[in-house]
C-alpha cells in the first residue's frame, strides 16, 4: 500500500486573513532500497500559512473529500475541509511505509484539532455571539425602563443581537447596580445607570460594591431638566413669588418627593440652597402620592421631571414656575429657566447612560459606545426623546466618566449639606 502521485493531506481553515494548510507529498509511490533502507523519494511535511484568494482550490489529485462541516459556514468563519489521501495496493506495504502513514495520520489529526480549536477561538472573538443584558434598576413601565428599551432595541439592530432588558428594582436602585457591578465584564452585561450613580456612594453608608469603582461608563443616553411646579390653586406665579415668600417665612413651606435621596428631594434642596429659602421636605413612597398630595394644595411645591406631571399642566391642573437647566425644555417652550431667574446653581435633571462591569476589554467598551452613539443618531430615537422632554447627548466613553464624576462631587456636597439620609 502506499500514497498516489501528487496526494496531499489537506486541512484548510478558511479564515478572513489566512488558510492553514498541511501537505503531505510523495511524487511517486513510495519504494525502498532494501539493503541500504533509506526512501528513494521521502515524504515531507510543510506547514504554510497562505492568505486566503476566494476560497479553496482543490489541489490536482488530492483525493475524495470525507469530511465538511458546514456549521462554522453558517457562524461566518468558513468550512473546514477534510480530504484524505487515496491509497492504492499496487504498491509494496514496507517497515518505512507503515510508520510513515501513521506518523502522517498523527500530524493530521494534531492539524485537525488545532483546526477546531482556532475556529472555536475566532468564534469566541467575534463579540457579540449572543444575546446582551441590560440592566435596569427600575420597575417596568418608567421613564428609565422606556429609554433603555427605545435606545437597546436601536443596538440591537445595529450589533445584529438580541438586547434583553432585565427590571431589578429595590433598595434605591442599588440592587441593580450591584448585580452589573457584580457580573463578568465579558461585553454582554451593562446597566442603564441614572442620578442614583452619582449620589447612593455618598447616601448609602454600607454598599456591596464601589459606583465609582466597580462600574465603568460606556456612554451617555440623554437627559431631560427637573421643573419646579405647584398647584392650580397657588398664589405663586413665578419662582420670584416663591423664593420672596420662603425667604420672609422659613419653614412655611413644604416640597413633596418619591422619598430621601430621589432626585427630586436632591434638586429642591440644591435650590433651597442657591435660593436661601427653608422648606420642609415631606417623603412619600413614590412619586405619584406626592403628585396626589400636590395636586390637592397639600404642599407647596415639587421639583419634577415634567413628563411625570406634562398631563396636569396641560390639564390646567399645576402650574410650571421654572426649567431647572441652562436651556428650556421641548414640552414647556415658554417656561424660564432657572438661568434666566438669576439662580443658575439650580441646575438639575435626569440623566442616563449606559455603565459595565469594571475589566471589560476597551475595544468591546469601543463597539458599545459606538453602537449607542448610532443609535441615539437615528431620527426616530431623537424624536421618541424629545416627546419625552428629553435631549440625546452622544459622546465618548471618557465623556460620560467626566460627567458621572461631575455630578457625583455636586450631589456629594449637596447629600452632605443638609445630611440626607435614605430611608
Amino acid at each position: 500500500m502506499g500514497f498516489d502521485s501528487g496526494t496531499e493531506l489537506l486541512i484548510v481553515l478558511q479564515q478572513p486573513i489566512f488558510a492553514l494548510t498541511l501537505h503531505l507529498v510523495a511524487s511517486r509511490p513510495l519504494g525502498l532500497r532494501r539493503r541500504k533502507h533509506t526512501l528513494r523519494n521521502p515524504c515531507y511535511v510543510h506547514l504554510a500559512g497562505c492568505p486566503r484568494r476566494g476560497g479553496i482550490t482543490k489541489p490536482k489529485d488530492m483525493g475524495p473529500f470525507i469530511g465538511e462541516y458546514p456549521t462554522f459556514q453558517q457562524k461566518g468563519i468558513g468550512k473546514l475541509l477534510i480530504p484524505f489521501p487515496r491509497l492504492h495496493r499496487n504498491s509494496p506495504l514496507t517497515t518505512i511505509t507503515r510508520p510513515l502513514f501513521t506518523l502522517c495520520k498523527g500530524l493530521g489529526t494534531a492539524m485537525l484539532a488545532a483546526a477546531f480549536t482556532i475556529s472555536f477561538a475566532h468564534a469566541q472573538d467575534v463579540y457579540p455571539n449572543k444575546p446582551i443584558r441590560i440592566i435596569v434598576p427600575y420597575a417596568a413601565g418608567g421613564g428609565v425602563d422606556i429609554v433603555t428599551r427605545l435606545v437597546g432595541q436601536k443596538m440591537g439592530d445595529l450589533l445584529k443581537q438580541v438586547v434583553i432588558v432585565d427590571n431589578r428594582p429595590g433598595a434605591g436602585t442599588n440592587i441593580g447596580m450591584g448585580a452589573a457591578a457584580k457580573a463578568d465584564p465579558d461585553g454582554y452585561t451593562l446597566l442603564t445607570a441614572s442620578n442614583t450613580l452619582a449620589s447612593n456612594g455618598a447616601l448609602y453608608k454600607n454598599m456591596s460594591f464601589d459606583p465609582e469603582k466597580d462600574l465603568v461608563p460606556v456612554g451617555s443616553i440623554g437627559y431631560a431638566p427637573l421643573v419646579v411646579v405647584v398647584p392650580q390653586a397657588s398664589s405663586f406665579k413665578t419662582l420670584r413669588d416663591l423664593v420672596a415668600y420662603g425667604k420672609a417665612n422659613p419653614g412655611k413651606l413644604t416640597y413633596g418627593s418619591a422619598g430621601n435621596g430621589s432626585s427630586g428631594h436632591l434638586a429642591s434642596e440644591l435650590l433651597q440652597a442657591e435660593s436661601g429659602i427653608d422648606a420642609l421636605h415631606v417623603p412619600y413612597k413614590g412619586g405619584a402620592p406626592a403628585i396626589n398630595d400636590l395636586l390637592g394644595d397639600r404642599i407647596s411645591f415639587m421639583s419634577i421631571n415634567p413628563l411625570e406631571v406634562i398631563s396636569h399642566i396641560q390639564a390646567g391642573k399645576l402650574r410650571p414656575l421654572a426649567v431647572m437647566d441652562a436651556q428650556p425644555t421641548q414640552l414647556l417652550p415658554s417656561v424660564p429657566t432657572v438661568n434666566s431667574l438669576g439662580l443658575p446653581g439650580s441646575s438639575a435633571t435626569v440623566w442616563w447612560g449606559l455603565v459595565a462591569p469594571k475589566g471589560m476589554p476597551q475595544d468591546i467598551v469601543g463597539k458599545l459606545n459606538g453602537a449607542l452613539r448610532q443609535a441615539l443618531a437615528d431620527p426616530a430615537v431623537v424624536k421618541r426623546m424629545s416627546e419625552m422632554g428629553a435631549t440625546v447627548t452622544p459622546g465618548s466613553a471618557a465623556d460620560f466618566g467626566a460627567f458621572v464624576r461631575k455630578e457625583t462631587a455636586k450631589w456629594t456636597k449637596v447629600i452632605k449639606a443638609a445630611n440626607i439620609q435614605p430611608d
